[in-house]
């Protein structure tokens, strides 16, 4: 089995990234850019700060 680590560096914060990655207009692009159709099938925010935990289920068709 090969092991391997991808690390990517962003000159954001922690918050900023996770609000970006997680928010409607960067998915949006992202997956139509892919020409991935995308369906979110549950989406929910529990807890507050350090404690949030959320839970998202996908759906991803390629077009091609």
């Amino acid at each position: 089995m090969i092991e391997y680590e991808i690390v990517d560096e962003f000159n954001t914060t922690p918050d900023a990234y996770w609000e970006m990655f997680f928010s409607d207009a960067y998915n949006d692009a992202l997956w139509k850019h892919l020409d991935i159709e995308r369906e979110v099938l549950e989406f929910r925010r529990e807890g507050e700060g350090d404690a949030e935990v959320i839970h998202r289920v996908q759906k991803l068709t390629p077009r091609r």
